[in-house]
């Protein structure tokens, strides 16, 4: 199981160890954290989008960040597997 942050949170910088010890990686994104914390999670969504082959989400409703990051998807022609359809 692979733990992907936006930027080095107080949690992991204080809790490291245990981190690493709970998931198999841990990833911190660079895109991510380089620009300002309000857009951090967009940032993050869109690396992790990058570098998938396939993206599996659970997306309701035609709004919000997830919905967005899949429309993303979408336009970077990624294989999308929405548990939310039938």
């Amino acid at each position: 199981m692979t733990l992907v942050l936006p930027y080095p949170t107080k949690e992991y910088l204080d809790n490291t160890d245990s981190f690493n010890e709970y998931y198999d990686d841990v990833i911190i994104s660079l895109a991510a954290s380089r620009v300002h914390p309000k857009i951090a999670i967009i940032k993050r969504n869109e690396e992790m989008i990058d570098r998938s082959d396939i993206i599996i989400c659970y997306v309701l409703e035609k709004k919000g960040g997830a919905y967005n990051a899949m429309k993303y998807a979408k336009k970077k022609n990624k294989v999308i597997i929405n548990l939310a359809d039938d």
